[in-house]
């Protein structure tokens, strides 16, 4: 957590603007001056400030800013010059009321939002006991025309500042003291543009706070502004810890599109229209425990419900199975670590996801055609680990514990070297047909072909010729990816 902490003003020298054109004002103004024009990386932002053609300020950089300095009152001609030119970047006229408080900010970086000067009125407002006034804008032109729009959040997603663009700022709000986690996202909620550390506000305090910067010359950040003092940049909270999700359907729990859900995570939809069969490459999720639901389609049915404890930086799959009659419905989070195969190998995780039966009588054997056993006697929900192999073309079946009959015949497939894949038994007959599914890591998987003597119905022996030639992954048929959530439903995840 982050205290309010103000930078003093360096390299300003400041005239005694009362006596701006040798002579003394009675009437006077107090004004309040910040740079956060990203127009130049470093100290390349340097400039000199005019106040009616006088020099008031200089060797002024972005992120410099003044207490409030007293101003002839009435009409005000301010100029910002790059230190040692005579060009004039920016120029604006204000009508400063004697007695009343402004704050002028240098805005715009010249090429996604224009330069220019935001004259605020500050008034003379105290806050109620027990409470603060904020008062948020935009000043980041971190891109041009709408692209720039962004929401002011609280991390709990409440919105202060909803769809703001470049150069908005908002009315001072009252708020009760305290801390605050706020966050600059795209507007609806995702991605997160910038995210700023806790700051802690006490009772009394006035402030401004800005999102600021544009990217490549100055990084995006938060300023915050006392009202009357010098403000300074916010930290940053540290970057979050993530892992990453590839998610799969493969539970066939009805026909045709009617297996179609929504995924959510953490209670936020990420996922929506996932058919049977489809899934995703990696995405990037908070780390740490997560709660993973999923709804039929138009529902608010959670059909199943698992928590898993994601750590950072590490690689997870998740799928949906069971049919709900014969085997329950539920959620696999694998592990699928991070190793790579050794050379002139391919590694491949078998697993027996296909709820045919109940009980029992859903055992099941992976073989190759010539009768090896990879995996023998599994039950449903069964995976095994990845084994290492050499990469070339493999024959897999799926047959009843023995070897005999074969329940499902896929065609051959073909791995290359330093793949990783895990392949999956699937289906249950009635609802989707049996079958088996082919899922690289980190990229969308699809059915594999079966066999064509297999497809009619009839049950070939382990040691029958095949008529299929072998496949490769990238000839899968694959279905279309699950579409992220709509815009306005928080997004949780983000494409790999």
């Amino acid at each position: 957590m982050q205290a309010l902490r103000i930078r003093s003003l360096r390299a300003l020298v400041a005239i005694p603007l009362m006596l701006i054109g040798g002579t003394c004002f009675a009437q006077t103004a107090r004004l309040q001056v910040a740079h956060l024009a990203p127009f130049a990386a470093g100290d390349g932002t340097s400039v000199t400030i005019r106040l009616n053609g006088q020099v008031a300020l200089s060797n002024v950089v972005y992120g410099n800013s003044t207490a409030y300095i007293d101003v002839p009152a009435g009409p005000t001609l301010v100029e910002i010059l790059p230190t040692g030119t005579s060009t004039v970047a920016i120029s604006a006229n204000a009508n400063l009321v004697a007695n009343q408080n402004y704050t002028a900010i240098a805005v715009g970086d010249g090429v996604r939002q224009n330069l220019g000067l935001r004259v605020l009125e500050d008034g003379n407002a105290t806050p109620a006991p027990g409470q603060f006034l904020l008062r948020l804008g935009h000043l980041a032109p971190f891109a041009s025309g709408d692209a720039v729009r962004a929401d002011v959040r609280l991390q709990d997603g409440t919105v202060l500042l909803p769809n703001a663009t470049f150069g908005d700022v908002a009315a001072f709000q009252s708020l009760a003291a305290g801390t605050y986690d706020l966050v600059i996202t795209a507007p609806g909620g995702s991605p997160v543009l910038i995210d700023p550390a806790p700051v802690t506000f006490t009772a009394g305090q006035v402030v401004s706070a800005f999102a600021t910067g544009n990217g490549p010359l100055q990084v995006l950040g938060a300023y915050a502004l006392p009202r009357g003092a010098a403000g300074s940049f916010l930290p940053l909270a540290p970057p979050a810890q993530v892992a990453r999700l590839q998610v799969a359907h493969l539970a066939p729990f009805a026909a045709g599109n009617g297996t179609s859900v929504t995924i959510r995570i953490n209670g936020q939809a990420a996922l929506a229209d996932v058919l049977y069969g489809n899934s995703t490459g990696y995405l990037d999720v908070p780390a740490g425990p997560t709660l993973v639901e999923i709804l039929p389609t138009g529902t608010n049915t959670v059909a199943i419900s698992a928590n898993a404890n994601l750590v950072a930086n590490q690689n997870y799959t998740a799928i949906a199975v069971g049919d709900g009659v014969r085997q329950n419905l539920g959620l696999r989070v694998l592990e699928d670590g991070n190793a790579t195969p050794a050379p002139g190998q391919f590694l491949l995780r078998l697993g027996h996801l296909a709820p045919f039966a109940g009980g029992d009588a859903v055992r099941a054997d992976v073989r190759l055609q010539d009768g090896t056993v990879l995996l023998p006697n599994v039950t449903f929900g069964d995976v095994a680990n990845f084994q290492s192999l050499a990469a070339g073309t493999y024959d897999l079946v799926i047959t009843t514990p023995g070897g005999s009959p074969v329940l499902i015949d896929p065609a051959p497939l073909a791995f290359t070297a330093g793949q990783v894949v895990s392949a999956f038994a699937t289906g249950n007959g009635p609802l989707q047909a049996l079958g088996a599914y082919a899922l690289p890591r980190g990229a969308v998987g699809g059915f594999v072909p079966l066999e064509p003597v297999f497809r009619d119905g009839f049950e070939p022996a382990l040691s029958a010729a095949k008529a299929t030639p072998a496949v490769t992954l990238d000839a899968l048929s694959r279905s279309e990816a699950p579409r992220p959530a709509a815009t306005g439903e928080p997004a949780t995840l983000e494409r790999r």
